[in-house]
């Protein structure tokens, strides 16, 4: 069986909000003595630029694992699983090999999710990538719990089926799987460790601030007013010093707001879930902006046999304005988050390293500040 409680992302495309829990298995039987395709060549290649990506994006994050990260690759009507010494079970050895390990396969266009069949086309149409790492109390768990997984929609089913992947090209399908890449960063530090049951289960995840944005409207004011300043600041290309002030006025607006949320009935759950999706999205939203724009993480690989690939033509030499998914909208703390990673970024670049272990996280960082 293939169990997954996946930490799945809410994209417009180059986008995890939690998803919801998966336990999923093919439903589909491999035939006895069928041999399923080899992994395409496209795929293959896709893939090699994506593991090529992560360790140029490793310079600036080196805690990142994605060379020990297992990835099952979901089209239609076929599924790999591929950079894993091991497979879940209905999954099949498959002709070849990548980066020196074995192809699992399953031919099938259905899964078995929380208790009910879907298809592969509903679950992309909802899920397009989700990171996952075992809480170590997970003992259900049918992947093999001691890697951390991905689970990643090929850009073919992707276009085809998720509303807001129509027009993607493969530049910005691998900065959807590099964003992955980075929660499992995320989940597997130590600092991290009693956060991830409660993700792994889906006991904590963001509903509740997004339902306070929708229906609260002097709290959805508030942050628009801190989307406006953080928007006005990145665009003007501030230096350090003009960056180091623009953090210090929006932490006093911020802190001013968390006062109103304290007050409420789940007001320290509120602060809580904020401090921890505000790290968690808008870090991950800055990486794969900055991996879009930032040709010293741009894979050597050509990708030479893919059309969808345009050599990050639509992101390199803009900035700030060339990156994608800037926008605020009811997952505010994806937008709020990534704009305090463009500002500290200018202010000094080492808050990579250290972001992690930082009480409050992002938040806190900039609160260490002043």
């Amino acid at each position: 069986m293939l169990a997954l409680a996946l930490f799945a992302c809410s994209r417009q495309p180059a986008t995890p909000a939690a998803g919801e829990a998966l336990t999923a298995k093919p439903v589909e039987p491999v035939p006895i003595g069928h041999e399923p395709p080899a992994l395409p060549d496209l795929e293959r290649e896709r893939l090699d630029a994506l593991f090529d990506a992560a360790q140029l994006v490793t310079r600036s994050w080196p805690l990142l694992a994605a060379n020990e990260t297992c990835i099952l690759l979901i089209a239609q009507r076929m599924q790999w699983v591929v950079h894993c010494d091991q497979a879940p079970s209905g999954f099949v050895r498959a002709a070849g090999t990548f980066r020196d390990r074995p192809v699992f396969a399953h031919e099938g266009s259905s899964f078995e999710v929380s208790g009910q069949v879907r298809s592969t086309r509903a679950l992309l149409a909802q899920t397009p990538a989700a990171a996952h790492v075992f809480a170590p109390s997970n003992r259900a768990a049918s992947l093999p719990a001691q890697h951390p997984w991905l689970l990643l929609g090929t850009l073919e089913a992707l276009r085809e089926f998720h509303p807001a992947f129509g027009p993607a090209t493969t530049e910005s399908w691998l900065s959807v799987a590099i964003h992955e890449f980075i929660h499992i960063h995320q989940l597997r530090q130590p600092e991290f460790a009693e956060y991830v049951e409660p993700i792994d289960t889906h006991a904590l995840e963001p509903s509740r601030l997004g339902a306070l944005y929708e229906r609260d409207e002097g709290f959805r004011t508030q942050v628009q007013r801190e989307y406006q300043q953080l928007t006005a600041a990145a665009e003007a290309g501030a230096d350090s010093a003009a960056a180091r002030a623009a953090l210090r006025t929006w932490l006093h607006a911020y802190r001013k707001r968390s006062a109103g949320m304290a007050k409420r009935p789940d007001g320290q759950a509120l602060l809580r879930d904020e401090q921890l999706f505000t790290y968690l999205e808008g870090v991950a939203r800055f990486v794969e902006s900055d991996f879009l724009r930032n040709a010293a993480q741009h894979p050597a690989s050509g990708l030479l046999h893919d059309p969808q690939f345009h050599h990050f033509e639509a992101f390199m030499g803009y900035g700030y304005r060339g990156s994608p998914n800037r926008q605020l909208d009811t997952q505010y703390y994806y937008a709020i988050g990534y704009h305090v990673c463009e500002l500290l970024e200018r202010v000094d670049p080492t808050w990579k390293q250290r972001v992690h272990a930082q009480p409050g996280w992002l938040i806190g960082m900039v609160e260490n500040m002043f």
